[in-house]
Parts: structure tokens; sequence; C-alpha cells
């Protein structure tokens, strides 16, 4: 005998389940990264999402010469956090995830315009010398993503102060506390050691050892 409660529970539960599993599947995450050389002195980027990617903000650094992208509700699957590039103008690509948000930087001699475009699973960064005052190009390009940027000339901090503590269950901690605490700061993994990179930032003073 068909329970009417019964089956109306279990349609309920599976419309649950599979808005949940939507939810759950809604965020993008990065696969995979290459890099390619252009005509004249562009290079581009690209990089490969198990889905159309949302929207990015980004922003540039003139000192250090830097291109910051940042992709909310993204995830990473990257085997490799830092690329080095072989591009006379480039010196490095960072991608670090930090929670729900994934940030690329481009790590560049001088800063140079940049374009981004989006191909279907794919994003496509290309940086090169153009003409131009901007740093970015506008297009009316249908495929473009909406980006929004912000140009730093310089960003000033300093790190005040430095301790060490141990926790309860024995594992270290260091604090550090800025004068600026908007500043970028990079963390990443190198030969073993985990190492934090403050965009131009000193060191107070006291704080120097050998």
């Amino acid at each position: 005998m068909y329970n009417h409660g019964q089956g109306l529970r279990r349609g309920v539960l599976g419309l649950v389940l599979a808005v949940f599993a939507s939810i759950v599947q809604a965020s993008p995450t990065i696969t995979d990264i290459e890099f390619s050389s252009r005509p004249g002195s562009k290079f581009e980027i690209r990089l490969d999402f198990d889905q159309i990617p949302a929207d990015i903000n980004a922003y540039t650094i003139e000192k250090p010469a830097r291109i910051a992208i940042d992709f909310p509700d993204t995830s990473s699957a990257l085997d490799s956090k830092r690329y080095s590039l072989p591009y006379g103008n480039a010196t490095g690509v960072v991608v670090l995830q930090s929670g729900d948000r994934t940030r690329m930087v481009v790590n560049l001699v001088k800063l140079v315009p940049y374009e981004t475009r989006v191909d279907g699973n794919s994003l496509y960064v290309v940086v090169g010398q153009e003409g131009g005052a901007g740093y970015v190009k506008q297009t009316s390009d249908p495929n473009r993503l909406a980006t929004s940027v912000e140009s730093v000339n310089e960003v000033r901090s300093e790190i005040s102060d430095l301790q060490f503590q141990r926790t309860g269950d024995g594992e270290g901690r260091l604090i550090l506390e800025l004068t600026d605490p908007s500043v970028d700061v990079n963390v990443f993994s190198e030969g073993g050691n985990i190492k934090v990179q403050f965009v131009n930032t000193s060191v107070a003073e006291r704080l120097m050892r050998r």
C-alpha cells in the first residue's frame, strides 16, 4: 500500500539532496596552468577550470611590479604553487589558495598592460607591452570576464613586532604585527620550508637579527 506521507518525505529529501549537490558543485576548481610566448614581447597564461570560471578581481602594483588576480569561491588543484617563467619581463607566477579564494600573482620586472578573456572552461591572461596609458586594455569582447581593477603605486608597511608562541598541543605559532594590515602577503613552501613574502614591507630595526 502506498504511503502518501512517506512518498512526500522521500520527494522532499531527494529535492534537498539535489539542491545540496548543485551547491557543492557550484565552486570552480583550477585544474591546470600553462604558459606560452606570444608575438612581440607578450606571453600568455592559460588557466583551465572544471567549469566556466567566475568573475575575477584584479589589481596591479608598480613597486615591486606585479599583477594579482583573485578568483572568489574558487579552489586550486594544481600540483605546484610557484612557477618560474623564461620570459624577459616576467620572473614567475604564484598560485595560492586561501579559504574559498584563490589568488594568482604574476611577478614582473616592469609593470606592463595585460588583458583577460574566457573561452569555455579556460581563462587566458595575455601580458605584454603595448601603447596606451592604462594597465588593462578595455575592449567590447563579449567573452571578457568582468574585472575589478585597482592600481597601487607603492605599498609601505613595517613588521613592528614578532612573537613565537607554542600551543597546548605542542605546535609552534609565529605572530607578526604589521603597521598596515592590508599589505599583500604570499605564503608558499620552498625546499621543505614555509616562506612568507610581504609586499614592500620592511622590518623594524630592533627585530633584525643575523
